[in-house]
């Protein structure tokens, strides 16, 4: 008998075995997939939404230096500014350059606001998280009445609307 993590039964009418262990290798690989899973996703629509905005903005009409600088700017100050926003390269060539500084933590520099993109979001998180709180605690107070007095009267009108709703 040999049972390396395992119990087995002596009585040879009853065959199983019983594993030691919180929780089965089974169930713990599944959980395991799908974090990977949905980590993979994670990644993918980040890559997709990323590549999608920064085409966006490569496609504006217009010259982007141009409206960073304004009208009154030298050909000079539009060459120095084209070289350091690497505008002569190719869209893809720029992407996957932000994409590696972005990995970083270097999101670049704002062009309104002329500071760095992750200094920016740093002072407005606290704000946005705020928000979110706020939103969620005005949706659990519609949300919890409206599930109780659809649970009262399951299948009725009342059920039915705040189901919809």
């Amino acid at each position: 008998m040999l049972a390396i993590g395992a119990q087995l039964v002596a009585d040879p009418r009853i065959a199983r075995v019983s594993f030691t262990g919180s929780v089965p290798t089974a169930r713990r690989n599944a959980g395991v997939n799908l974090f990977l899973s949905r980590l993979l996703r994670l990644v993918a629509v980040l890559l997709a939404v990323t590549a999608a905005s920064f085409a966006m903005i490569s496609l504006l009409p217009g010259d982007l230096v141009t409206n960073m600088l304004g009208a009154n700017a030298t050909q000079a100050d539009r060459e120095a500014a084209r070289q350091d926003l690497h505008l002569d390269d190719a869209v893809p060539v720029r992407y996957a350059r932000w994409l590696g500084n972005a990995v970083q933590g270097d999101l670049g520099i704002s062009y309104r606001t002329r500071q760095p993109v992750a200094e920016a979001l740093g002072q407005r998180l606290g704000v946005t998280l705020e928000l979110v709180l706020l939103s969620q605690l005005i949706a659990l107070a519609f949300a919890i009445p409206m599930a109780i007095f659809g649970a009262l009267r399951p299948g009725s009108i009342l059920d039915r609307i705040l189901s919809g709703v």
